[in-house]
């Protein structure tokens, strides 16, 4: 940690502390010790383990503490600004609280998607936003594609993913177009740190797949050989072929961002549903494989789907 209290009971930073004075955790108030050296920053450790809510949330790395610490500063230029704040109510401690609004989160290794999501719940019960911070380096890039995890979808904002770097640059990666599974399309947009709280949703609309993309999905499904591959059960149960694909599966939707789903499977799911006359919403439910991210039930991504659906088919038939 890089904030201590004194025997007053004032903030001191670890930069600012005296190594003969007596610091306390400012959430357990246990006895902590100034810990300074040539290769990690100086930094707050409890003098002994046990069960304080600091200890068992996290351990930080020596860039952990650095980006932390220099943010803190930057920030501080145009707002007010909390580090290590601790929210009792919620039981967490953002790296950095600015405004009493907004949280600032640096997450650079991966956890759990679910460690994310409840903690962005947490602060959304207090009535806070949060930004996670990815370390930019870490990020899967190939040419102009990057591939995504759960963990990514659980960090991202509204599609799009906040990096910073070593030299303190934050960046939007806005992703554009999803092409296949997790891989992505996107577009880089380096600001100013005060820009994270200027967030933006990027749009997507319904668009017309090449044929050829088409073709490559069918096949790549193909090789999987499994018997229950449900977008190739549903190719044979239709008798359909790669020569009289129905216009409908040409299209990509808003809603389908949402769902590890290919884009082929769960339009097949609906449209032999209409053919046989045997829709089923828990059936539709069970068949999506949902995205886990923020601000989105499955019941609302699966209206979604529904609804894009209804009028790709108005229109292509």
């Amino acid at each position: 940690m890089l904030i201590a209290i004194d025997r007053n009971g004032n903030e001191v930073d670890a930069k600012d502390a005296k190594r003969n004075e007596k610091y306390f955790c400012p959430v357990c108030n246990s006895e902590v010790q100034l810990k300074r050296g040539d290769i990690k920053k100086e930094h707050f450790s409890h003098v002994s383990i046990h069960m304080c809510e600091r200890h068992l949330y996290r351990k930080e790395s020596e860039t952990h503490l650095m980006l932390k610490h220099e943010l803190y500063f930057k920030f501080g230029e145009a707002f007010n600004v909390k580090m290590e704040c601790y929210l009792e109510n919620i039981q967490q401690i953002p790296d950095l609280l600015v405004d009493d609004n907004h949280a600032v989160e640096i997450q650079l290794s991966k956890v759990s998607p679910s460690i994310i999501l409840n903690r962005t719940r947490g602060y959304e019960k207090e009535g806070i936003d949060v930004t996670w911070l990815l370390k930019e380096e870490d990020l899967n890039i190939k040419a102009h594609t990057i591939q995504l995890t759960q963990f990514h979808y659980a960090v991202m904002k509204d599609f799009i993913i906040y990096t910073v770097n070593n030299d303190l640059e934050i960046s939007r990666y806005v992703l554009t177009d999803n092409l296949r599974n997790n891989q992505w399309l996107f577009k880089i947009e380096r600001i100013h740190y005060t820009d994270i709280f200027n967030h933006y949703c990027p749009l997507f609309f319904t668009k017309l797949r090449s044929r050829n993309d088409i073709l490559k999905e069918i096949k790549s499904e193909r090789e999987k050989r499994s018997y229950l591959n449900k977008t190739i059960g549903y190719l044979y149960q239709l008798s359909l072929s790669e020569d009289n694909l129905p216009k409908i599966l040409y299209y990509s939707t808003p809603s389908e961002r949402f769902i590890n789903n290919n884009s082929l499977e769960w339009k097949l799911y609906l449209y032999y549903a209409v053919k046989t006359n045997s829709y089923n919403y828990h059936e539709f439910l069970k068949l999506l494989s949902f995205r886990k991210m923020n601000h989105m039930t499955n019941h609302y991504v699966a209206k979604g789907l529904l609804k894009d659906f209804k009028q790709l088919f108005r229109f292509t038939n």
